[in-house]
């Protein structure tokens, strides 16, 4: 989740602040995963979304964030990967 390069996120060194490894240490009580790909170039996304078991807390509203994304990126849309075999039966059922 903590992939950008931008340097509010970032030391000097590179290293990702303490902040926001605090803001993010929910990911180590697990959660689920998904990743997809750029519908541009067909190629897998960095862009994510993690729904975490014990997620974190809005700070304003204090409501748990049910889908989490990487903090200063851009969003994009989130189409997920699937096997052909899948693809070919979604296609069939919707007659595309």
């Amino acid at each position: 989740l903590l992939y950008s390069d931008e340097p509010a996120l970032r030391r000097n060194d590179g290293r990702i602040r303490d902040t926001w490894l605090k803001r993010y240490d929910f990911v180590e009580h697990g959660g689920w995963w998904c990743s997809g790909i750029d519908i541009k170039t067909g190629k897998d996304s960095l862009w994510v979304c993690f729904k975490g078991d014990r997620p974190s807390k809005d700070r304003e509203d204090k409501k748990p964030i049910k889908y989490d994304h990487p903090p200063r990126v851009d969003t994009e849309i989130f189409t997920l990967k699937v096997d052909r075999g899948t693809w070919r039966k979604i296609a069939k059922r919707h007659k595309v």
